[in-house]
């Protein structure tokens, strides 16, 4: 029998790499390889990582331990075995990807939060998308656990707190684990749990706005802070009414009141605290007032009609004339906005009993109609007349122009050399001043005035022509006119005002202050004193306008003199003269001179102050001579004599002299 040799040829077995964890590898974490070759058990297991062989890893099952700090691919892994018996070697395995995916963080949500005492709290923590994770929970300090309770319930990744209190308040954690593996996320943020006083309810009122009046319909809504879901109770006068909506329509003057609402949570036994109350006030209705600008009006004039109905905004209006029914509209020369009639080009048709009324816009109230104005119209257009304040102006002077209209609300505008000019200027009030007026600011002036949109002016004034000359000069002049003055004589100071007429009022300085002011042009000292010396000037003074200031003239006062007496010879011969000679200030002029011989004392006869002589006068007194001759009349002269002076009017004197005695040398 011929043999056949049949030859089998067997597929080399294939081996695989199982993973142990299964799903996402967090780092720290232990991983299992193990390394399958179906069909034999005796093999010799060889590994390979990222195509590089790890000769000390010779076992079925190999063990990958993960850096607690490593994140991303840790490198591709795969087997193959070989045995001493046939077949030799496996086929290799395929490559299995080991990657690493870093710790994550536990996020923890809290709701409602704040939240009311009594509600139901829960707080839900997340770790990404992997549902292996089981839950710890922490408060105010990571290592107090929250653990089941009463209150407390943990299921799954929520922890409930019902009936949340004041203690429940504080900081709270979370974190995931997985026991099966001893790994835990990165434990989140802290949120503060927090309770909130309950909210207090508020009514307001939606529709309308304003002032409210009999016959109208108003909205109430009652407003609550803080969440959703309420049911709401009405109280009007302290009385619940029997409607539980947000908003509560109610119809005037039958539901009118105090308004209270609070709110009740759906589902939950928390209430609101009650509002405050609303009183719901019908104001009565209001007066419609009517002003008419300007009144009188003059042909061709702009006038303006405006209605008032109070503070509120929101009124229409309505025209009437002559009677109630005569409705004024809109027309060619009657525009009608707002509050306002305007009538252009006011005419004689035009005067008459104008009144207004109110009525609210898409509220079916309306005002009390106005008090009737009449609104006049005058026959023909007003004049501006023109009037000048002063009639002589100097430069420097300020002077006003008055403009005056009859009625009132005009601009006034002011024309110089030509009325058809452009205006110099307007003002708003009826007067016009030029300050500091110059030469040059002389001429003739126009006025008229002008009010309205478009404007209405008045015929042109006639001119009035203001004439400005230069300003006077005051020149004072000293009274008597001596260079030397002596306490308790008079001084006059005359001020004449040059170029000027007389009707001024005077003012005297004394180094800069003033010290006199009359309507005379002479000041008078009398008597002057030491401190009356100084430099002294004066001016005019007329309404606004002021002289020049004079020159200064200087006032000297001295003390008050002593005559001085010398003789020619005190010694004398039978039939001698003598010459007496009185002086008393070589600088003083006008002086008359007086002569006394001394006699024992005598009552009614000057005296020296000594009271030991009288004086009787010589009969040549009153000299305006400053010496006396004596001719013998009798056999001698022996004596004393004395001399004095005095000058001005009141009369002025001087202190007498001291006696100069004369000695005979005969019998």
């Amino acid at each position: 029998m011929e043999h056949i040799l049949l030859c089998v040829l067997l597929s080399l077995p294939v081996a695989s790499v199982s993973v142990s964890p299964q799903g996402l590898l967090y780092s720290g974490e232990t991983v299992t390889l193990q390394c399958i070759i179906p069909g034999y058990t005796d093999w010799m297991y060889y590994w390979y990582k990222n195509n590089q062989h790890l000769p000390d890893e010779t076992s079925k099952v190999i063990d990958i331990t993960i850096p607690i700090t490593q994140t991303g691919l840790v490198g591709q892994y795969r087997c193959e075995g070989t045995r001493t018996d046939r077949p030799q070697w496996s086929q290799p395995s395929g490559d299995i990807t080991i990657s690493v995916t870093g710790l994550p963080k536990a996020t923890l949500t809290v709701k409602p939060n704040p939240a009311y005492h009594g509600e139901t709290v829960t707080l839900t923590c997340s770790v990404g998308s992997d549902s292996i994770w089981s839950y710890q929970w922490y408060k105010d300090r990571n290592e107090n656990v929250v653990s089941q309770s009463v209150r407390h319930t943990i299921t799954g990744d929520t922890l409930t707190i019902s009936s949340v209190a004041e203690s429940d308040q504080g900081q709270y954690w979370c974190q995931g684990e997985i026991q099966s593996r001893s790994i835990s996320s990165i434990i989140s943020d802290p949120v503060r749990v927090t309770l909130n006083a309950l909210p207090t309810a508020s009514v307001k009122i939606v529709t309308p706005q304003g002032l409210l009046y009999t016959g109208e319909t108003v909205t109430l809504q009652c407003d609550i802070s803080d969440y959703t879901g309420w049911t709401y109770s009405w109280f009007r006068d302290n009385q619940e009414l029997p409607i539980q909506t947000r908003k509560n329509t109610i119809s005037l003057p039958d539901q009118a009141g105090q308004y209270k609402c609070v709110g009740t949570r759906r589902g939950r036994p928390q209430k609101s605290y009650l509002s405050s109350a609303l009183p719901i006030i019908i104001t009565a209705l209001p007066k419609a007032t009517l002003t008419v600008k300007p009144n009188p009006g003059f042909p061709g004039e702009t006038v303006t009609l405006t209605c008032s109905v109070g503070s509120d905004s929101s009124w229409s209006y309505q025209w009437y004339k002559d009677r109630n029914d005569n409705v004024v509209s809109q027309s060619v020369r009657h525009t009608v906005t707002g509050d306002t009639l305007i009538i252009s080009r006011v005419a004689e048709s035009d005067q008459g009993q104008y009144w207004c009324e109110g009525n609210r816009v898409s509220r079916p109230t309306s005002s009390l109609t106005s008090d009737p104005v009449t609104l006049t119209v005058k026959d023909s257009r007003p004049t501006a007349t023109l009037s000048l304040d002063q009639a002589n102006v100097f430069t420097g002077d300020r002077v006003t122009l008055t403009c005056t209209v009859e009625s009132y609300g005009w601009e006034f505008y002011w024309y110089r050399h030509r009325p058809d000019s452009t205006p110099v200027t307007s003002t708003s009030g009826y007067s016009y001043t030029l300050s500091r007026v110059s030469v040059s600011d002389g001429g003739q002036y126009w006025c008229r005035a002008g009010r309205g949109d478009p404007v209405y002016y008045t015929l042109y004034s006639d001119p009035v022509h203001i004439n400005i000359t230069e300003i006077p000069i005051a020149v004072l002049t000293l009274q008597p006119n001596w260079t030397q003055i002596f306490r308790g004589e008079t001084v006059t100071m005359r001020c004449d005002i040059q170029g000027g007429d007389t009707d001024w009022r005077y003012e005297w300085y004394m180094n800069g202050y003033s010290v006199y002011s009359n309507t005379k042009s002479e000041y008078r000292i009398s008597p002057v004193y030491m401190s009356s010396s100084g430099s002294y000037t004066c001016k005019g003074v007329k309404g606004r306008t002021f002289s020049k200031t004079s020159d200064a003239v200087q006032l000297t006062v001295s003390d008050t003199p002593k005559a001085v007496l010398s003789v020619s010879s005190q010694w004398l011969n039978p039939g001698d003269s003598v010459y007496l000679s009185c002086e008393v200030d070589k600088t003083s002029t006008g002086w008359r001179f007086s002569w006394y011989r001394t006699v024992p004392y005598r009552a009614g006869l000057p005296s020296l102050s000594d009271q030991s002589y009288s004086l009787q006068p010589l009969s040549d007194n009153g000299t305006t001579e400053d010496s006396c001759t004596l001719i013998p009349a009798g056999p001698t002269h022996t004596g004393g004599y004395v001399c004095r002076a005095g000058r001005g009017d009141p009369f002025y004197d001087t202190l007498y002299s001291e006696p100069q005695f004369l000695w005979s040398g005969g019998n």
